[in-house]
């Protein structure tokens, strides 16, 4: 989840029913460029196959760089989810019908990345400073794939570690399926407390010694007068 998809396949399914003019890749660090004709805004994405071998989606509204990661699977599995109940596969076999049109799903991005951002804050993920409230950087904002230094991919990194830690989450799907289910993101685990050193047994005090008697004082001899 924390690692760039390399070889993935990226498909583009867009409101004027076209797709990518090209057949995109991802490449070793995870980068992908494609283009869709003019006016073919907003697109549904999808990655598939690759390594590792993970499903994900997002959404495009404007040309520029677009995310495709486990952040913005989950902010679209909730919205769409609200929006029609479906899930992320069913929508996307035809995104463009029903109550999770491109229009309701473009008019509502903000509203998806403010529900992760909040499930995020509240199990206490450390979050990017400018994925703020009523932002979609998470859709939009360019990172790159080095968590020394990158927040984005750090937060990836992280949100990795906990559900590879939670013995009830196999995998990135079963995150989805949690949280479509009620669930919440996993929590940082509690690091067991080290057992107290048992306390070392008080030696015994050693006996006093007995005082020596006083010695009594020697009577004055008596002046004779």
């Amino acid at each position: 989840m924390g690692s760039p998809i390399v070889a993935g396949t990226l498909s583009a399914k867009c409101a004027d029913g076209s797709g990518f003019n090209n057949a995109v890749t991802t490449q070793a660090n995870g980068t992908w460029s494609g283009a869709v004709a003019n006016g073919a805004l907003p697109c549904a994405l999808q990655v598939t196959g690759g390594t590792p071998n993970v499903t994900l989606h997002s959404f495009a509204t404007q040309v520029g760089n677009v995310n495709v990661t486990p952040l913005t699977d989950l902010a679209l599995a909730l919205q769409v989810n609200t929006l029609s109940g479906q899930s992320l596969a069913d929508w996307f076999a035809a995104p463009n019908t029903g109550s999770a049109d491109f229009n309701s799903v473009a008019g509502s991005l903000t509203t998806a990345a403010d529900t992760l951002r909040a499930a995020m804050a509240a199990a206490n993920f450390s979050l990017p400073s400018d994925w703020v409230t009523g932002s979609t950087a998470i859709f939009n904002a360019p990172f790159n794939a080095d968590p020394s230094s990158d927040s984005y991919d750090q937060l990836l990194e992280g949100l990795a570690e906990r559900v590879s830690e939670d013995a009830n989450l196999a995998d990135h799907s079963a995150l989805v399926d949690s949280l479509l289910g009620g669930g919440t993101l996993p929590t940082t685990p509690l690091h067991p407390l080290h057992p107290l050193h048992p306390l070392h047994p008080l030696h015994p005090l050693h006996p006093l010694h007995p005082l020596h008697p006083l010695h009594p004082l020697h009577q004055s001899e008596r002046l004779i007068v």
